[in-house]
This record gives structure tokens, sequence and C-alpha cells, in this order.
């Protein structure tokens, strides 16, 4: 009886689990969460001016990926873009075993710059109508500039720009000394003009800061500062190739005009020999007028020289060359007659045996020396150096070098006591057949010395040489600057500076033949940073 019991028991439960069995796990099922998993990574890896380049991972079986852009901060009520990108076009950026794990990148460009946006990103499968959820971040541009170049003369500027598909006007506005802005003249652009990529304003004063800005609407585009040509006041001089340029300024002296614009048309050669800057004269600018195919002025004058003490001498794309006359110099101070301020932007200096600057003797006030996107060759190879102090006692406020290349040169720069600042920043020094001893001579310390983002190049002639005249390592440092791997440093290096693993013929497309574009094969840490910026 018990075992009747026992056994209908068993029989029950048995009926029981059957009954039970098609239930288990039968839960309900919500198809609108029946979609693709979203993207692993989703992120900015570069924002430009115009553009952005967005990494994101794989989402398995789907056919597009659907990026949406939006001015509206995280709401993307205003969709300003989408763009779709097939998934069969896409190539990994870095592939994985995973395939969620699989890197593309894409870059999406005709945006505007200085502009919030925000982006998000879904993927379908056009097989199953399957979708992911989305994901999403927010980004600014950057300021855009679309200016490449500003070629000043006296009374107009010629501007130039990358292609654009779209430019509404641009903006002209004197700048003062702070960067302020005012009297703006709008100039009114077709799309011919735009394409050109181009235009000459004219009607601009004469020695006067201007800024220049570019505009899509209210959109700026981008923005440069130029200075042009001469000065406010003063005389000009239009000067021909039967001109003596001492007998001009002898007259100019004796009329009492003490600020004088000296112009001279590219691709003539002025033959004027040497120059003495009479007494009277305190300002007193060189400017070369390019010719259409973009020739400079050459002036031939082995030497200039000062009777009285000026205010200042400016040099503006010209092509000074010294003729390799005996033993000159451009400028050969020895007495108190010299300048308060002197400056070469545009220039190209050629054949001085000795040296650019020289001064020899003391107690001379200087406030500043500039040299500012030359070219420099052929300096200082019957010794000395193409900027020399050779006297203690001077005062300089500053000495500046920048966005210049030179080539076969002797000693760069001699210092010595009184010397407050010396800046040397994206320049290209390169010896090829002329080997010099060292660059750099410091007979007192200056009050501040710095030398960036410059490249030293070449073989030096095969020979050894030191970049600096004396062990100078603990305030001479070149940081962010570049050394090829052909030139052999004898005892004094250039102290933390970074070596470059190839030659200056691995680096520049034709340097010998001075080509200082790099090659695009070459791995340099220091493109469109270091080096003459005419070159990038």
């Amino acid at each position: 009886m018990k075992t009747k019991i026992i056994y209908a028991f068993l029989s029950c439960m048995l009926l029981l689990a059957a009954a039970c069995e098609d239930e288990v796990n039968n839960w309900p099922v919500d198809g609108s969460q029946d979609g693709l998993f979203r993207s692993l990574t989703f992120e900015e890896k570069k924002v430009m001016p115009t553009s952005i380049e967005i990494g994101y991972t794989k989402v398995v079986n789907a056919t597009d990926y659907i990026f949406e852009f939006s001015e509206d901060s995280m709401l993307f009520q205003n969709i300003t873009r989408t763009v779709t990108i097939k998934a069969d076009t896409l190539t990994p950026f870095a592939e994985s075993t995973t395939q969620m794990k699989t890197e593309y990148r894409t870059i999406f460009e005709d945006l505007k710059g200085v502009t919030k946006y925000s982006v998000r990103m879904k993927a379908i499968s056009s097989i199953s109508g399957r979708q992911s959820g989305y994901v999403s971040f927010f980004f600014q541009t950057p300021e855009e500039q679309i200016f490449t170049k500003a070629t000043p003369e006296i009374d107009n500027v010629t501007l130039t720009w990358t292609p654009v598909k779209s430019l509404t006007h641009l903006v002209i506005s004197e700048r003062d000394e702070n960067d302020g802005l005012s009297n703006p003249r709008e100039i009114p652009l077709t799309q011919e003009m735009v394409d050109a990529c181009s235009i000459v304003v004219s009607g601009l004063v004469g020695g006067t800061g201007y800024m220049a800005q570019a505009f899509d609407g209210e959109v700026k585009r981008g923005e440069i500062k130029f200075r042009t040509s001469g000065m406010q006041s003063g005389e000009v001089i239009h000067v021909t190739e039967a001109d003596t340029i001492t007998y001009l300024l002898d007259d100019c002296a004796a009329r009492k005009v003490t600020d004088v614009s000296l112009v001279f048309e590219g691709g003539v050669t002025y033959n004027s020999g040497s120059v003495t800057i009479p007494g009277g004269i305190e300002n007193l600018v060189f400017v070369g007028v390019a010719s259409d195919a973009g020739e400079l002025p050459v002036l031939e004058i082995p030497t200039i020289s000062l009777k009285e003490v000026m205010n200042g001498i400016t040099f503006e794309n010209v092509h000074l060359d010294g003729l390799n006359d005996g033993k000159n110099y451009l400028f050969g101070i020895g007495n108190s007659s010299c300048f308060r301020s002197i400056s070469f932007t545009g220039c190209t200096i050629a054949h001085y045996n000795r040296s650019i600057l020289r001064f020899n003797t003391d107690k001379l006030e200087i406030d500043e020396i500039l040299f500012d996107d030359c070219m420099i060759t052929d300096i200082a190879h019957d010794g000395y150096g193409m900027i020399v102090f050779g006297k203690a006692q001077t005062r300089v406020g500053l000495v500046s070098v920048t966005k210049s290349t030179l080539t076969e040169m002797g000693s760069l720069m001699q210092l010595n006591d009184g010397i407050e600042k010396v800046v040397m920043d994206q320049c290209i020094v390169y010896n090829n057949t002329f080997a010099t001893k060292n660059y750099y001579r410091i007979d007192k310390q200056p009050g501040a010395i710095s030398v960036t983002n410059t490249i030293f190049a070449g073989s030096n002639n095969g020979q050894k040489f030191n970049a600096t005249y004396s062990n100078y390592s603990t305030y001479f440092l070149f940081t962010s600057s570049y050394m090829t791997s052909d030139i052999i440093i004898d005892r004094y290096g250039f102290t933390d500076i970074t070596p470059y693993s190839g030659t200056s013929e691995d680096l520049f497309v034709d340097p010998a033949n001075g080509d200082f574009h790099l090659k695009s094969t070459a791995k340099f840490p220091g493109k469109e940073t270091a080096g003459d910026p005419r070159w990038w």
C-alpha cells in the first residue's frame, strides 16, 4: 500500500513538470530594443578650422553609418548636415581580431571656423532594418586662416589666399601699435575674384600698419597683418638706373628733407657704388617694388657709411649685393655716426666678405637690429661674421633674425657687452661648400638669448666645426631646433638641440641648389614649426 502511494505521488510530480515545461524562460520581448550595438568609441581625433577627423569603431552587421551635425549644443533640434557613409567603403585605420574593436577614421570638411558643433552617429542595417542607438560629442572649430601672404608696397598690397569655395568681402582696417583697428574699408568680392585667390588693394598710406580680414557673410575666414613700405611722411624718390644714390641724398639734405623713401623697380640692377648718407637725413627707407615676374631690384652697394647719427634705416624687398668688393662690410660703424634702429625685411643679401653689420666702437645706443623674411648667402668668408660687436659698452635693445634662410655663412654673430636680448627663430642655416669654424661667439653674456625652431644643416665642406666659440651651455640653448646628421661637431655643440637622423639631402628637396622644401619622404618632427616658413 505504501509503495502504491509513493508511485502515485511521483507520477503526479512528473505530470506537473511536463505541464510547466513549455513556460520556462518564455518572457515577453520588447521589439524596439532589438537593434545593433552602439560603436564602442566615438571621438574627435583632430579638429581643424574647417574640418574634423572622427574616430569610431565598427558596428557588427551595419551597412551604413549616419552622421548628423548640429550647432545647438547637443540638443540636435536643428540638424545642419547629415552624412551617410557605406560600411563597405570604409578602410580600417586599425584592425582588430575582435570586430567591434576595429577602428575607422573619417574626415568631414566644409565646416565653419570658430563654431560650436555637436555631432552624433548611429549605425543601421539596410538588410534587417535594425539600427543602433546614438553616440555623440561636442567640439569647437578654431579660427580659420586662408591668407597665405601679404606683399605690401608704398600705397598698395597684394593679398593671396588658399582656394576656397566662398568669400563675400574683405575688410581693410588701419592698425595701431596695440593692434587697435580703425577706418575699416569693405571690399566686395565677385566669384571670379575669389577664384583668382589674389587681389591688389590700392589707396593705402605708406608706412602704415593694416589688418586685412576675409569674410563669408558674417563668418571670418582669415586675417593678416601688414605694414606698407616707406614712411607716412617725407619725400618719395623713384630711383632710375642713371641716378647716384649719394647725390640724391645730398640734394635732400640740402633742401632740409629729413625723411626719405627711395623706391627701386624690380628686375632692374642699380650700380650706384658705395653710398654715403649725409647729415640731416634722419630716416631712410630703401623700398623695392617686385616685377610682374616677382624679381626684386638689385642694389650693387659694396658699403654704406653715415656722416651723423640717424634715427632709422630700413630695407624692404630689395636684393643687396656687396660684389665681394675687397674686405667689405655693408655697414662698418667705427665712430658715433650710427643709427638707432635698422631692419631688413623681405630682402636677399649676398657677397659681403666680412660683415653685414660691424660695430667697432663703444658707447653706441641702438634700439633694435632686425632681419625678417630674408635670404642671406655668402657672408663673412674673410673672417668676422654677419653681425659683429667688436667693442664693449654698447647698448643694444634687441637683435632679431626670424623666418630667414642663411647659406654658406661664416660666423653668424659675435656678441659683446650691453646686448639686452638676442632672438633667432624659424630659420634655416646651411653650409655645404663653405666651412665655418663656429656660428656664435659671445664675449659677454647677453641679458637673454634664444635660438628656437631653427634647422642647422649641411656638411660644412666636410669639416668639423663648433656651434659656439666656447662653452655657453649654462645659458645658451637650442630648444626646439634641429641638426641634420651630416653636421660634424668638433668640441662645442648645440646644447639641447634635437638631432635629425637623416642628412640635409634626406630632409630637403635640393639644398645644394637652394631648394629647402621638405621632401615628402622625410619624417621630420618639426614640419610646419621649424625652419623658414617660405619652404613649408
